[in-house]
């Protein structure tokens, strides 16, 4: 009987921590994208100071999707640009923040941003300095190969016996040599 009752108090408490703690994270993750579906509602009404507004949201947790429509705003309508000033200047300092971790799309971003003159003033080299940095990043890395300590010659020939061992070595085998009938055979060992 009190082991039911230790039991029915922990799934209360475990109900209780369920409600307060969970599920408004839940609701949360959810408001997280809310805005980014609100800004797009009103891009498709092209309601630009409504979608500016509603990503904003977006730009204080440095969320790329908001910085991309804001970036798209600032591009497509020239007389919103003076109200966008600081708010795209927070937006460089995310892509920076974002670029500086190797995100290619962030740096891709800030060359536009350096180019164009958004949320800054034109500057060509740092444009410049992102896109060598972009190239760098992209660039393939050369595979390193490290040469073995014996290294075998492909024009050489190996002996029987030692394909055989190396054989037993990858199926963990045993190699053993019958030595009255001069056969060199794999498998268990026998017992003579």
């Amino acid at each position: 009987m009190k082991d039911q009752r230790i039991i029915n108090v922990f799934m209360k408490r475990l109900w209780i921590l369920t409600l307060f703690v969970a599920l408004p994270m839940c609701l949360l993750a959810q408001q997280k994208t809310e805005y980014n579906r609100k800004g797009d509602e009103a891009m498709k009404r092209l309601d630009y100071s409504d979608a500016r507004m509603w990503y904003e949201e977006g730009v204080v947790q440095c969320d790329p999707y908001s910085i991309e429509q804001l970036t798209s705003i600032w591009l497509a309508n020239q007389r919103m640009r003076p109200s966008m000033h600081s708010l795209m200047n927070k937006c460089r300092a995310c892509l920076e923040l974002m670029a500086n971790n190797e995100d290619t799309t962030a740096i891709s971003q800030l060359i536009i941003y350096y180019t164009e003159g958004i949320g800054t003033s034109k500057n060509e080299t740092l444009a410049q300095s992102w896109q060598d940095r972009l190239e760098t990043l992209r660039k393939p890395v050369e595979p390193v190969f490290y040469p073995s300590a014996n290294p075998i010659k492909p024009d050489t020939p190996q002996r029987t016996d030692e394909v055989l061992y190396w054989l037993c070595l990858l199926h963990r085998s045993t190699l053993w040599l019958d030595s009255g009938r001069g056969e060199i055979s794999f498998g268990l060992v026998p017992a003579f």
